[in-house]
Order: structure tokens, then C-alpha cells, then sequence
């Protein structure tokens, strides 16, 4: 996949980039799979969406989110989308929690 550039004031430019290594405070496109949380020894939880792009956060190093978008990050101030009655916007988000006793 890729994450979004951004720019020196912290605002996502709309371009696209290798993903780096982490930790991150990043937007993902193109992530070949669900995105996978693993306690080893504990829980794997999967989480699946209907949404294609991905926020991910991980720093501090004991913090941790993971959340689907309907785009990019700060989209509606380049090309907004507008959503009436006859067009919603619809996504949903999966939570699968799998025991992993290893």
C-alpha cells in the first residue's frame, strides 16, 4: 500500500508515498489485506470495512488506533463530496476477535 504525504504544516498534500517505517500517524490506501491487531498468546482482532482507506497511529509507542475513512484526509478541502438523499454515504466497519492461545 501507500500513506499520504504531508506537507511541513501537517496537512496531507493528496499525494501518495512509500509507507515508512514506523511508528505512524498515517493514512494507508491499497493495504493488500484487513488490517490485523495481535495480542500474542491472547487475541487477534480483524478488523474489516467497506471503506478503503485506513488511519493508523502509533505513537506513543503505547497507544494504538486503527479506523477505516470514507478518503483522505483532509479530501473535503480539495475536492469535497456532497452527500444528499438520493446519494448517501454508507460504509460499515467489522470487529472480529479470534482467540490466539498460540
Amino acid at each position: 500500500g501507500s500513506v499520504y504525504a504531508v506537507g511541513e504544516d501537517g496537512i496531507p498534500t493528496g499525494e501518495l508515498q512509500p509507507v515508512p517505517a514506523g511508528p505512524w500517524d498515517a493514512c494507508f490506501v491499497g493495504i493488500g489485506s484487513d488490517p490485523v491487531i495481535r495480542w500474542p498468546g491472547a487475541l487477534n482482532l480483524t478488523i474489516s470495512s467497506t471503506f478503503d482507506h485506513w488511519v493508523i497511529y502509533t505513537m506513543p509507542e503505547h497507544a494504538l488506533c486503527v479506523e477505516p475513512e470514507s478518503g483522505a484526509p483532509n479530501e473535503p478541502n480539495r475536492s469535497a463530496r456532497v452527500v444528499v438523499p438520493d446519494e448517501p454515504l454508507i460504509g460499515s466497519m467489522t470487529l472480529a476477535w479470534r482467540s490466539d492461545e498460540g
